[in-house]
């Protein structure tokens, strides 16, 4: 009777486990998705504005900013 109740109880533990993963791997997923998101905005900004700079220094910056997102 005592295994049964040890049993259990790892059952439990494996549910309560499982749920925590879930919620932790969604609030990573949202996390991940603000940040692509704020990284596509700047990359389309910086894509935007490089056509139209003349400074070099400041051409370059928007050059290392697309190519890096």
């Amino acid at each position: 009777m005592a295994k049964n109740a040890k049993k259990s109880e790892a059952e439990d533990h494996s549910e309560a486990l499982k749920q925590e993963t879930d919620k932790t791997s969604a609030k990573i997923d949202d996390a991940f998705g603000k940040l692509a998101k704020k990284c596509r905005a700047k990359y389309d900004n910086a894509k935007s504005k490089i056509g139209q700079m003349k400074h070099n220094t400041r051409r370059a910056v928007l050059l290392r900013r697309f190519k890096l997102y």
